[in-house]
């Protein structure tokens, strides 16, 4: 099986209708779980950002055993206590984070609970009891992050296409002085917060129920419903987009060498980059994360594309074009809050 290595959230409801019985069963434990409740989180919830790091608690773990069954994922997790530099490099990554994102954090976060045989790099999923989406926990797999964030971001940008030896692309997300693995926690976070945080103010449908796109104020920038299904509005000139499989890599459908085919599409939409292109959540954590980090952290973000060994693009993100103004001024408004 192909690694996953960056965040997939727990997108439970769009397949309630065709699970059978014990599927279903197991969804609705997964909904009413003692883990959707503030109750095992209390010890944090007075405590700054950085101090709500810690191994994930018995009834987490069990929470996400079920949720991996119900999703057909092999990994069982199981908690883990992070050897002293991931963990300082966890702390540190939350504690520099800036003092907007520190706020919303303060307030909608639960925890961040540290795992290992998690299947993914990191997940979010927020409280239900009560029933107000307001906080939720963020998980991260200790045993998926370990490379610096170029690398890292690298890896995840050219995970859609096959290799062939033709293109490829070389993110840039740090400085060379500054490319650590502290970094990639740091991104992997704030895309994770993004998810959090947009489904605390309803920037987009919950994950958690079947919900029209157009309702939400972020999220109707750029999709619609079309004959009962999420679709972006800018399918007519992304063609390419329902053809694209993050951590496919050989068994994609598309040839490393359309890789800059592909990037024009994508510039002639609003979505912060090419993983943001996905869904309604992927959309708003990528636009988030790239706002944050450039915007809020003054930090690079650009994607170079290489042909045949050259340098023919670099690329920045979509988001600050004439088409991402909209999403821009929301971000604005939301950090103004």
């Amino acid at each position: 099986m192909v690694k996953r290595f960056m965040a997939v959230f727990v997108v439970l409801a769009l397949a309630v209708l065709c699970m059978p019985s014990s599927s279903f069963a197991v969804f609705e434990e997964l909904v009413k779980h003692p883990a959707r409740s503030p109750k095992p989180y209390k010890e944090y919830a007075n405590k700054a950002p950085y101090d709500r790091v810690a191994p994930a608690p018995d009834v987490l773990v069990d929470y996400l055993r079920l949720d991996n069954k119900l999703n057909g994922y092999p990994e069982v997790p199981k908690a883990a206590s992070a050897d002293k530099t991931f963990l300082k490099d966890v702390k540190d990554a939350v504690r520099e984070l800036p003092a907007p994102v520190q706020a919303q954090l303060s307030k909608h976060l639960a925890g961040i609970f540290l795992v290992r045989e998690l299947g993914t790099t990191s997940l979010t999923e927020v409280l239900t009891v009560p029933a107000n989406e307001q906080k939720g926990f963020i998980v991260l797999d200790v045993d998926f992050i370990s490379k610096p964030v170029n690398e890292w971001a690298s890896l995840r940008a050219n995970s859609p296409f096959a290799p062939d030896g033709r293109a490829e692309i070389k993110a840039v997300l740090e400085e060379p002085e500054n490319d650590n693995r502290k970094a990639a926690i740091q991104y992997i976070l704030i895309h994770q917060i993004g998810h959090l945080v947009g489904a605390a103010i309803g920037a987009f449908p919950s994950w958690n129920k079947d919900e029209p796109a157009e309702n939400f104020a972020f999220s109707k920038i750029s999709w619609k419903t079309v004959n009962g299904k999420t679709v972006s509005r800018f399918d007519s000139e992304f063609t390419m987009r329902p053809n694209i499989k993050f951590y496919s890599l050989a068994d994609s459908s598309i040839p490393a060498v359309k890789i800059p085919e592909c990037y024009a599409q994508l510039r002639q939409t609003d979505f912060a980059d090419l993983y943001s292109s996905r869904n309604v959540w992927s959309d708003f954590a990528g636009a988030y994360s790239v706002y944050v980090h450039t915007v809020l952290m003054k930090k690079p973000w650009v994607m170079d594309i290489y042909t045949d060994g050259v340098k023919t693009e670099a690329f920045p993100s979509p988001l600050f074009s004439e088409r991402g103004m909209a999403k821009v001024q929301f971000l604005e408004n939301l950090f103004k809050q």
